[in-house]
């Protein structure tokens, strides 16, 4: 696997003070080379490593809305877009059955089965790729900073909590209430890709059904504290989605 990537800033500063803006993008290309060249016959489980290369384009604009001695109201808007400069496996004939297999590339580039995940195509590697989405929202959102203690931010932005990689949707809180311990609260009813192999549309990671039968998001919350120092970081937390799991940790 090699990784190739441009990254170029942008950054000017509004006539008012207050509000400022950043203007960022990144160009990154992401190229694998399989050296298992099987046939296909997927009635033998045999399967050959694929061979692709892709190209991925981000662009993203921060800006401070408002600010003082005490408080700071910022927001972020970015999205990426990509395409398959090669693939391997777009043509490859399954062997058991003589017809076209379909790629398996959508598995990380694109692939889109819907947000609640129970897209009709999601069995079909040819009827998956033609749904693929190399396209995502990656940012949007608000965040508010009060001295230091509050900090609140909602919409879609990166996960920076603890076993959640990637792109989230929905909304965070941590308050500082002591010089060591910090109180947080997280909610997500969403997740997104955009790396340089990886693009995923927005997806909901665990769905549940409610008392009709009927697939629906409830999301995945966590509540935890942490204590840190210089020296010394200790984080206790519990996740949970309804009707799924709750787990200490």
């Amino acid at each position: 696997m090699s990784r190739r990537g441009l990254l170029f800033y942008v950054c000017c500063v509004g006539s008012m003070g207050a509000f400022d803006y950043k203007f960022s993008g990144t160009s990154e290309s992401v190229a694998k080379i399989g050296f298992n060249h099987s046939p296909i016959n997927s009635k033998e489980g045999i399967f050959p490593t694929e061979s692709f290369m892709t190209l991925t384009l981000k662009a993203q604009v921060d800006a401070s809305l408002w600010e003082n001695e005490n408080n700071k109201i910022s927001a972020g808007l970015g999205g990426g877009l990509g395409g398959l400069v090669y693939n391997s496996t777009k043509t490859l004939i399954d062997q058991s059955t003589g017809q076209l297999y379909g790629s398996k590339i959508y598995y990380y580039f694109g692939r889109w089965w819907g947000f609640l995940g129970n897209a009709p195509w999601k069995t079909s590697n040819i009827e998956s790729t033609q749904h693929a989405r190399p396209y995502v929202l990656y940012n949007a959102f608000l965040r508010y900073d009060y001295h230091h203690a509050l900090t609140i931010i909602a919409g879609r932005y990166l996960s920076k909590t603890i076993f959640m990689s990637g792109y989230t949707e929905g909304f965070e809180a941590s308050y500082k209430f002591r010089p060591y311990f910090k109180l947080r609260w997280f909610s997500s009813f969403g997740r997104a890709l955009a790396v340089g192999e990886f693009i995923r549309p927005w997806y909901a990671p665990i769905t549940t059904k409610n008392k009709q039968g009927k697939v629906v998001d409830l999301g995945i919350h966590a509540v935890g504290l942490n204590y840190d120092t210089k020296h010394f970081s200790a984080v206790g937390f519990v996740y949970f989605s309804p009707n799924t799991y709750t787990t200490p940790g």
